[in-house]
């Protein structure tokens, strides 16, 4: 998926490789540099996800299987983020 305006260069792009189990996503600029990324932590009945930005983690979520609602909180599972 790409993001850009109408009739202008590409602003960030969004791949999803295949995966059979865990899934990443990554985000890059419109020259392909990376910027952050999402990675899927196994668990059979949980959602639990990784966030980089510039490969570096600075957040995790840890939710149940239906959640639709996700709290973000610090890199060691601690602490919630606020202002995100």
């Amino acid at each position: 998926m790409w993001l850009m305006p109408a009739g202008s260069q590409v602003i960030f792009k969004v791949r999803r490789p295949f995966y059979f189990i865990n899934s990443s996503i990554f985000v890059e600029d419109g020259e392909g540099t990376p910027i952050g990324e999402v990675q899927q932590r196994w668990h059979l009945w949980q959602r639990n996800y990784d966030l980089y930005i510039d490969r570096k983690q600075y957040a995790t979520i840890n939710s149940g299987l239906w959640a639709w609602e996700f709290l973000l909180k610090d890199k060691d599972g601690g602490k919630p983020i606020s202002g995100c």
